[in-house]
């Protein structure tokens, strides 16, 4: 019983017994009204919590209302509604944007212990709107086009890298040199003009953009609870590299028991792929108690050999005309001390394109009281060898040109301590201060066909990061955010021949300084976001990046420079504005102003090379490259079930850094290279281009509330699409640009029917004819037919079904037609007909 209740009762034997000394008097009643209607109101809550099936997460604010709405309320923080405003009698519904709606009796409730599991919804949409940002608790705003990808989404792309998981969206195009590889295009930019971040820190590093930045195969999947894609250029909050954009991951959180319980549950996972004949297993776990909690992600992936798809048909009008374009015919083997070659039994099978890793991320949570979080984690990858099948496709007379080239084992060590302070004051509402260190081997091996010599290029890098971001609520609605950053890499470069005979080792010229780089960056950023009403928003940020970038050559048998050492001193500024305001209620608009920058690293001013009978050398007056870009956004919503969003986007591009001739401070425009004048050349601050581009996006989606309710979700459907256009050009030469896909897109259909998800979706790319691919683009031009890249797509399907609270399994039936294709400008063909299976469990 209530103990409120027994002392009412009490209070109301006490008040019995002196009634009779007692007048009858507004003195008296009132009081005992009041008395009553305060103790039996709390004896009669009934607290229910709703949390996330996935993560066990509260889900705040979710509607809670009953058939007719005539009662209703909102989860709290913790996730915790009141049972006792509704009665037995009543129909429960629980509502919530990014869940399934979901609809219980009252003794549903009871029998399932006062919790509420609701499933993520498949797909959150994408909306041109102001998005929030997590930051840890807090938040920034940005006016750009934004998506998100949640862990349901996730975990639905079972045998997915995620590299292909974030391509499959629709909006960005996807190149790969080999099967680990995933480079991502943004509005026609990749490569080191991408940030990618994780947990708020950079992962760009003083060697991003070498060919194999391999950062994907570095992420487990398991781990991570979200990622965003922010569109168009970004340096006013994320700094260098953000001028295509930038891709944001967030590692999962340990969550704290809400009790002296310990809080435990977890997930495990195991699923194959007939394709790669690819092996997959991964298993998390939280451990929670009030002021300390812990969570575990492990995951071991294997991938045999590819094999891509047999139908050309749909490029093409005679499959002949592309008879081995993208397969393997034949391959080679060191055999007898020399090299051999060996036709292949099924040229559909790309030999040599398998590959393994290993993830394991480990955070700790402690908050002390209610107004700190500390968190620490590690995250340690192995990757295995895997070959670079783009060099490997390279032929002259029909033999190979290299033997071997391949990315030996490596493995990458990251650290991160974040210490987040809700205890406000007049400087900052929130502060959150990041400090993390990583340590990451780069090592490739390569060695010409026929050549005895097999050469070894290692690269070891650390990066040391401190944020300090704070957060200050101006008038509890608007929002000043503001910070500090530093970032500190070192790079240690070797690199030398061996003999495959004989073994013996000589040295060999490194790829980057062999003396050793620093490069230390220093920044400060400041953002506002403004309402001016209930339906405008004005948001604007400026940065300043300062940045010292020394390198030096210890020795230089093949070459003598000027100077043994070279620095570079320099600053890049940033600035947006942008609004964001509701035309009328069901149509949205943003325009937004903004630029980026990226600042030169090693592979732009610390190369010595022979390139093309000429010589790359450094040049120490290099200065970071801009871009400024203008967009505008409209989002329609149409009966709350139907909504269209686009967006279009003019971007120019100056103080490129592009290879052209080079004379030195002394007046010499030629160096000795092994015994041989060359003239020299380096890169240099002269390109001017312009991008511009258009998206367009829907989403349908028929809800609806069953009148009968039931532990099940309800049944749905939604199908939505999207469509990509860019084209861009050097503005002097006209000359097309590196990176620019042709048309792509996606077209999806979604339905759940009583628990059971199934998905069907189509992803395309259009053709991209030779004269349409920029000269610069040695790789796309080498692994392009005679025509150019045709055009393709993909019929899709997957399915999703839940045995019961702790099962699940997933199916997916990929590339249906067998499609033989290859995205624009990537050295490997995608898998054919693929069946994948993925049974998991949770507790």
């Amino acid at each position: 019983m209530d103990r409120n209740f027994i002392i009412f009762v009490k209070i109301i034997l006490c008040l019995l017994k002196k009634l009779p000394e007692m007048q009858y008097s507004k003195n008296v009643i009132l009081p005992l009204v009041f008395l009553f209607a305060f103790l039996t109101s709390e004896a009669q809550k009934i607290p229910v919590r709703v949390v996330n099936v996935s993560t066990k997460f509260p889900v705040l604010n979710a509607a809670v209302f009953n058939t007719d709405m005539s009662k209703g309320t909102l989860t709290d923080s913790e996730g915790y509604f009141d049972l006792g405003l509704f009665t037995p009698e009543d129909s429960i519904w629980i509502s919530h944007t990014s869940f399934e709606n979901i609809g219980f009796t009252y003794n549903d409730i009871i029998d399932n212990q006062y919790t509420v599991m609701l499933e993520p919804d498949m797909v959150l949409l994408e909306e041109l709107v102001v998005a929030q940002y997590d930051l840890c608790d807090n938040y920034f705003e940005v006016s750009n086009m934004t998506s998100r990808i949640g862990t349901d989404e996730l975990s639905f792309s079972i045998g997915r890298t995620i590299a292909e998981i974030i391509s499959d969206e629709g909006n960005l195009p996807i190149r790969k040199g080999y099967a680990s590889d995933g480079n991502l295009i943004i509005r026609g930019l990749s490569n080191n003009k991408i940030l990618y971040m994780v947990d708020g820190i950079r992962v760009n590093n003083a060697v991003s953009g070498n060919g194999i930045f391999d950062f994907f195969s570095e992420l487990p999947i398991n781990a991570i609870n979200q990622i965003d894609v922010i569109y168009g250029p970004s340096s006013v909050l994320f700094g260098s590299d953000a001028m295509g954009g930038v891709i944001r991951f967030t590692t999962r959180a340990p969550k704290l028991s809400d009790s002296d319980r310990v809080l435990v549950f977890g997930n495990g996972q195991a699923g194959l792929s007939t394709a790669d004949k690819g092996r997959n297993a991964s298993f998390d776990f939280n451990f929670g108690k009030l002021k300390w909690a812990s969570f575990t992600a492990v995951s071991a992936q294997s991938f045999g050999n590819i094999k891509t798809g047999a139908n050309k048909k749909p490029m093409v009008s005679n499959q002949s005309q592309l008879p081995n374009w993208g397969l393997k015919p034949s391959y080679s083997e060191y055999m007898n001390e020399k090299d051999t070659m060996f036709l292949n039994s099924n040229p559909e099978i790309l030999i040599g394109s398998g590959y393994s890793k290993y993830n394991l991320l480990q955070k700790v949570l402690f908050t002390p009281n209610q107004l700190l979080d500390i968190t620490a984690g590690v995250h340690f990858t192995s990757i295995g060898e895997v070959n670079r099948t783009d060099l490997l496709n390279y032929q002259t007379n029909n033999k190979p040109v290299y033997a071997e080239a391949k990315l030996p084992p490596r493995t990458a060590l990251n650290g991160i301590l974040q210490v987040l302070s809700k205890k406000e004051n007049n400087f900052y509402t929130y502060l959150n201060a990041t400090l993390a260190y990583g340590l990451q081997n780069q090592h490739r091996v390569s060695r010409l066909y026929n050549n005895k010599y097999r050469l070894h290029n290692e690269e070891n890098i650390t990066t040391t990061a401190l944020n300090l971001d704070f957060i200050k609520l101006v008038n509890n609605v608007n929002k000043l955010n503001y910070g500090l950053e530093y970032n500190y890499n070192t790079v240690a470069s070797d690199a030398w021949t061996e003999h495959i005979i004989d073994r013996s080792i000589d040295n060999a010229l490194t790829l980057y300084p062999n003396g050793g780089s620093e490069n230390s960056s220093y920044a400060v950023y400041l953002n506002y976001n403004w309402l001016l009403a209930t339906s405008i928003t004005v948001t604007g940020g400026i940065r300043y990046n300062y940045v010292e970038l020394i390198s030096n050559f210890k020795h230089a048998e093949l070459f003598s420079l000027p100077s043994p050492s070279i620095e570079i001193r320099t600053g890049a500024p940033a600035a947006n504005i942008g609004f964001s305001t509701n035309i009328v209620e069901t149509i949205k608009l943003n325009v937004l102003g903004s630029s980026g920058y990226r600042i030169p690293n090693l592979n732009d001013y610390g190369i010595v090379r022979l390139d093309n009978n000429f010589v790359r050398v450094p040049n120490a007056k290099l200065q970071p490259e801009y871009n400024y870009s203008v967009e505008a956004g409209l989002h329609f919503s149409f009966l709350d079930e139907l909504s269209f969003y686009t967006s279009a986007y003019h971007t120019w591009v100056r103080n490129a850094m592009l290879l052209a001739p080079f004379t030195f401070d002394n007046g010499a425009n030629t160096i000795v290279f092994n015994g041989v004048t060359y003239n020299t050349i380096a890169f240099a601050n002269t390109g001017k281009a312009s991008l511009k581009g258009v998206n367009f996006g829907f989403v349908f989606d028929s809800r609806g509330i069953d009148p009968k309710p039931s532990v099940r979700i309800k049944n749905k459907l939604r199908i939505l699409g999207t469509v990509n256009w860019v084209t861009g050009a050097e503005t002097d030469t006209k000359e097309p640009l590196p990176y620019v896909s042709p048309v792509f897109g996606n077209l999806t259909v979604q339905g759940i029917i009583d628990g059971l998800k199934l998905e069907s979706y189509v992803n395309f790319q259009a053709k991209k004819s030779i004269d349409e691919i920029s000269l610069y683009d040695t790789r796309a031009l080498t692994e392009a037919t005679t025509n150019g890249y045709p055009a393709w797509y993909t019929i899709n399907l997957r399915s999703s079904y839940r045995l019961n609270r702790n099962f699940e399994v997933q199916l997916a039936l990929e590339n249906l037609t067998n499609v033989h294709y290859r995205t624009f400008g990537s050295g490997i063909s995608e898998h054919g007909f693929n069946i994948s299976l993925c049974l998991s469990v949770s507790f």
